[in-house]
């Protein structure tokens, strides 16, 4: 950015003596140094669940509200009690929890008219949800390879704790979308924003 200062300067003119501007230019030089500092344990894990950071999404989508979790190794490691190395894994960890937007049901016993409509849907979620869950990395689509349905837990939420292959440049940093394109909740696929990119380092 350029500016412009002038400065008087005293000259003769006429026998008098007259100030005359004299233009001084000053460049200023404005640099933005990215400098991220390491984060503690406790900082670490605050920062990866804050949803501005872009790691942590959720979606309402109907009457379904869907909580997507992004986890860096390092944070795995940590939620582990393990200590985190610079080991990469080949797995990218989600967290995926859904709920109803009315509390008093759970999606297992959503829209299920009997006992064996329950027990069709227990199963789905159980086994069969997993090849309706896949990530989307630059026009590639990513199966999930590792699912564990749990119960659903007293305040009607049920989570997944999900993998996804990272290996063979499947996924990098960057911008990548969460996919459930599953006929429980939609004729069409339901897509979610994470961003797994400027991550802080953990000090350790």
């Amino acid at each position: 950015m350029l500016f412009l200062k002038y400065v008087v300067e005293d000259t003769f003119v006429g026998g008098m003596i007259k100030p005359r501007p004299i233009p001084l230019f000053f460049f200023a030089f404005a640099s933005v140094v990215a400098c991220r500092q390491d984060l503690d344990r406790a900082e670490y894990i605050n920062w990866v669940q804050d949803y501005e950071n872009g790691l942590h999404a959720k979606k309402t989508f109907s009457e379904f509200i869907f909580d997507i979790q992004y986890q860096p190794t390092s944070y795995v490691a940590l939620l582990n009690e393990n200590t985190p190395t610079a080991q990469s894994s080949t797995l990218e960890h989600y967290i995926l929890r859904i709920a109803l937007a009315e509390p008093t049901m759970d999606v297992v016993s959503y829209s299920a008219n009997s006992q064996s409509e329950k027990q069709e849907r227990l199963y789905y979620f159980s086994y069969l949800f997993q090849h309706d869950i896949y990530l989307e990395v630059e026009g590639k689509r990513i199966p999930c390879v590792l699912f564990h349905s749990e119960p659903t837990d007293l305040k009607k939420v049920r989570t997944f704790v999900l993998g996804f292959e990272s290996g063979e440049g499947n996924v990098s940093p960057g911008e990548v979308t969460f996919v459930i394109d599953s006929p429980k909740f939609s004729s069409l696929p339901i897509r979610v924003k994470i961003l797994q990119q400027d991550i802080p380092k953990l000090k350790i």
